[in-house]
Formats: structure tokens, sequence, C-alpha cells
């Protein structure tokens, strides 16, 4: 592990960069564990998530009282906001990289609460986005901690907002921006991963033989290994069972659910390029799908971009 009193010319050659989910079990564990099977790559340890992104509002009074204090010393040349904010950051990203000891750091969250500003903080920083159907988000969450159905999809549509904040077009991020479905990197783990790689400048050609095949499960909702389909979800690794199949969890619903979830999270769903919930209410929630995207833009145009997400 690297020690704290590297120089900063040690400091700066490494880098940090994120991966966010849509919502808690939208994948980042596996997608993160795909990740760290790369040489260069590693998390840091005993982190399992970093929240710094979530915790954004207590920074903003933070740098707004210590310029209001630098600011009563004359001749003082006050930080800006935006220099203060990436100092923080610089620190904080400093302390990930010595944790995990690697080259290239892979900090994740499942919250994308502030993607929108992860450059405020982080300038140098990119991103992987993993987004999820929220039906089968919904059901796992469910199922994964007993959640009250609506909470789960309001918790999904809430995120998919804050994605949808960061990223207004899903067929077209931005430069610092990597958005990665589901169920694509589930089907076609090969392909999807080695986008991701290249994305972050990592040699697809320097994972190890295998290893993807080998890759056992963590955190499902239905894995367990001996307490398959009972007890407690756990993040032991477990070996992947020759059905498992984690897409398509809502297949089971009523139309009571269904119903539920599009009232709940429908129009979100449409707009991160998912199927409406039900087949009766598709013009329905396709529509109010483009309404949000409509109201994204506008919001982006009008809005100063520090400000949390609102008008929907």
């Amino acid at each position: 592990m690297a020690a704290l009193s590297d120089t900063p010319d040690e400091r700066g050659s490494r880098e940090l960069h994120f991966l966010f989910g849509v919502a808690p079990r939208s994948g980042t564990t596996y997608l993160g564990d795909l990740l760290a099977l790369h040489p260069r790559c590693a998390l840091p340890a005993d982190l399992p998530e970093d929240g710094f992104l979530k915790a954004l509002g207590a920074l903003d009074g933070y740098v707004a009282e210590v310029q209001s204090l630098w600011q009563s010393w004359p001749d003082l040349a006050v930080p800006t906001s935006a220099e203060l904010r990436a100092a923080v950051g610089a620190g904080l990203g400093d302390l990930l990289c010595t944790r995990s000891g690697a080259e290239f750091t892979l900090s994740k969250t499942p919250y994308p609460t502030n993607l929108h500003r992860l450059r405020e903080v982080f300038p140098d920083s990119k991103a992987v986005v993993i987004i999820r159907d929220g039906r089968s988000v919904t059901e796992s969450m469910v199922r994964t901690w007993s959640m009250r159905f609506d909470m789960a999809a309001a918790l999904f549509r809430d995120g998919a907002r804050s994605v949808l904040q960061a990223i207004p077009n899903p067929d077209s991020p931005p430069a610092h921006l990597h958005l990665v479905r589901y169920e694509d990197l589930f089907e076609d783990t090969q392909r999807v991963l080695n986008d991701v790689l290249g994305f972050f400048g990592l040699e697809a050609d320097e994972m190890p033989s295998g290893a993807i095949a080998d890759l056992p499960v963590r955190g499902s909702s239905t894995a367990r290994g001996d307490k398959d389909g009972a007890g407690d979800v756990h993040w032991e690794a477990v070996k992947r069972p020759a059905d498992f199949n984690p897409v398509d969890r809502w297949s089971a619903w009523d139309e009571r659910q269904h119903r539920k979830f599009a009232a709940v999270a429908g129009p979100e769903n449409v707009a991160l390029g998912y199927d409406a919930a039900t087949a009766q209410a598709s013009d329905r929630a396709t529509e109010r799908a483009f309404s949000l995207r409509r109201t994204v833009a506008r919001w982006i145009k009008s809005t100063d971009t520090r400000r949390p997400f609102g008008g929907i």
C-alpha cells in the first residue's frame, strides 16, 4: 500500500475514477468486481461506498463559510468556490488512492445524487454509470431488504432523475461519463467490459485469462450459496449457479404491481430507454418520459447547475 508520505509527483501519477449506479441493486458490485480483476485497478480498501457527491450540500456550506472568513482579511486573495471544491476533492482523492495503493483507483457508490457536479470536485475524473431496468431494481430491493414496493420504486425514480440530470440524452453522454446497461453487461460481458476499460484507458488484454467466467456472485437477492433463496442477502462470494439469470427480476409481477410501478417511476424508466411498465400504459408513459427529458433540458439551460434537481 502506498504511504501517506508519497511525494507530490508520485501522487500526481495516480488516477482516481468513479462508478455510480442508478440506485442500489443496479450492478455496481458486479461491475466493480469485474474491473478489480484488472492488474492496474483497485478499489479503496474497506470502503464499499464513498458517498462523496451525496454529501455535496455540506461542502457547499463549508466553502461559503471559508470564503466568508477569508474575505474579512484585507488584501487577501480569496480562492474561488471552484478552486476550494477542487482542492477538497484533491485531498479526498489522495486519501482514496493511498487506501487502494494502486496506479488506478476506482471508487463506487450506488447513489448518483449530484452526479452532474462530479467535475466540480474531481475535475480530472471520469465515471461509469450503470443503469438497470427499474422494475428489476425495485423487485431486487424488495427481496433484499423487505422494502415497501412504492419506496423501492421511488428510490429508483429519484436515482434515474439524477442520472438524467447529468445525462439528458442517454444515447449521447458527456465525454467524462460512460453509460452501461446492466442487462448488456450480463448478457455480453466481454464486449461491454472492454468498452469500459477503453473508456478508462485500461488495456483489455491485461485482464487475466478466464477470470470473467470464474467470477463469483456477490450480493445477489437470489443466489446465496448454501442459503440460496432463504435468509439474509450477504456480500460473500458464492459460486455462480448454472441457471443464474438476474435479468427481468420482475417477470412474475401481476398487473397491479406493473401499474403501481408505472405510477411511481414509469416515465423515468422509459426515459432511460426501458419499456413502459405495462402495454396499456405504454403511450402515456412514453409521452411522460419525453416530457421529463424536455423538463431536464429546460432546467439545465435556465438553472444554476449547483442547485438540486427539481421541477418534476
